[in-house]
């Protein structure tokens, strides 16, 4: 099965220019599937980078949003609890 069986997102250029990122393909459909294209629109490198050009940073989106709208549970359980540790310990009164 291919993106293209299961999402109206034409991917050829995309997977064409950058190979590596047809695993997308292999984890669709999971919260790490949603993680991975999420990490790909987000800089957390600390790092300058150039980033996809827009056209492939417009497909990846649009990847991420065909996969939100038809698996929302991998989205809710990719989102990551706010840390308290600033607030454990301390009197807030």
């Amino acid at each position: 099965m291919t993106t293209a069986d299961i999402t109206s997102t034409d991917t050829r250029a995309l997977y064409q220019r950058f190979p590596h990122l047809i695993r997308i393909e292999l984890m669709w459909g999971s919260v790490e599937c949603r993680q991975f294209l999420s990490s790909l629109l987000t800089d957390d490198r600390g790092e300058h980078r150039t980033g996809f050009p827009a056209e492939h940073a417009k497909t990846i989106f649009s990847l991420l949003m065909e996969h939100d709208s038809a698996f929302p549970e991998c989205e809710l359980a990719s989102i990551k609890p706010a840390s308290h540790d600033f607030y454990q310990g301390r009197n807030l009164r």
